[in-house]
């Protein structure tokens, strides 16, 4: 679901719960990375101009819409939003670079950051389609689905069959040993 277009007007909005994808262009040559709860979305428009970024829901989300602020209240609402920012990008860069399989592991992380708790142990969180982790991820849906199946093989990741949404290892996500050869989808026993 689309929460803004690219050169949309209307905002700025906080995005109170789920995780959002946000795409300054279209294209290869521009890195996604995510808005979390508490993130202000739209924020170009206070400045009169247009949205520079797409923004998509990757889970369900709910967004409201700021109004009324006094001057006050928006200088603090945006130096929280440019820290936050700052730490954002800081985040993103550990999702596009270094092995798969630890970008992943970054990823699960946040999404796992606001699941529930399963009875069985670890954590419920619902997984973005692959195409939408490849774009956060910079890597191919192909890969994406290897890395998740090898996790599920070793028991790291378990589907809970409610659609896209999983029970993670909390062994995972505390730093546990990932499956040797993790992007390949064959292993060699020559």
């Amino acid at each position: 679901m689309t929460l803004c277009e690219l050169g949309a007007s209307g905002g700025p909005w906080m995005l109170i719960e789920g995780l959002a994808l946000i795409e300054p262009r279209d294209g290869p040559d521009h890195i996604a990375f995510l808005a979390l709860p508490g993130d202000l979305l739209g924020v170009e428009n206070l400045a009169g101009q247009p949205s520079r970024c797409r923004i998509r829901a990757l889970v369900p989300c709910v967004a409201a819409e700021l109004q009324g602020c006094q001057p006050e209240g928006w200088s603090r609402l945006l130096i929280d939003s440019v820290l936050s920012l700052h730490q954002r990008l800081h985040e993103t860069a550990r999702l596009v670079q270094g092995p798969v399989g630890e970008r992943v592991r970054s990823l699960l992380r946040y999404l796992c950051g606001s699941g529930r708790t399963d009875p069985e142990g670890g954590l419920r969180c619902e997984l973005p389609v692959l195409a939408d982790l490849a774009v956060l991820l910079n890597t191919s849906p192909e890969t994406i689905s290897r890395v998740l199946s090898q996790l599920r093989r070793a028991g790291l990741i378990h589907a809970t069959g409610l659609d896209r949404e999983f029970r993670i290892s909390p062994e995972l996500l505390e730093g546990a040993a990932l499956p040797e050869r993790l992007t390949r989808s064959r292993v060699s026993t020559g």
